[in-house]
């Protein structure tokens, strides 16, 4: 009975501390790229600077909306931290194609962070980069 008791109170303390915010991601946000590194020539992606995004999000899939250039980002919320994502774009440009892979974590009901790595490829060469952001939620 001991370890019944102690067990709830666990999860009981869990649920208590978990926050408020957790899963309330939708609506638009400013987006800020920090940081770019490419290894291809003329072909930066994502150029320091300021976007707006679209996050859309139905229970733990999410999807993420950019205007410049115009990229959907599909993905899920990770199971046992619920407040970090994985998602993940293709696209056409430059007569091939660029897949992104994104990590990114909700800081707060206000603010994320996170970065991206990206390969571009047009079945001959071959190229790559990263770069880091931070959201804000648009007011």
């Amino acid at each position: 009975m001991r370890k019944f008791t102690i067990t709830l109170l666990v999860v009981a303390v869990l649920l208590i501390s978990a926050p408020g915010w957790a899963g309330d991601f939708g609506g638009t946000w400013n987006a800020e790229v920090t940081e770019s590194q490419t290894a291809c020539e003329d072909l930066g992606r994502d150029y320091v600077g300021q976007y707006v995004i679209e996050v859309f999000q139905s229970k733990d899939n999410l999807i993420v909306q950019a205007q410049r250039p115009n990229v959907r980002y599909v993905g899920k919320l990770i199971a046992d931290n619920p407040n970090a994502a994985h998602l993940q774009a293709t696209y056409v440009k430059d007569g091939g194609y660029v897949t992104e892979l994104v990590d990114m974590e909700f800081v707060d009901k206000n603010s994320a962070k996170g970065g991206v790595v990206w390969r571009w490829s047009d079945g001959v060469y071959a190229c790559g980069g990263s770069y880091s952001f931070i959201l804000t939620r648009a007011q």
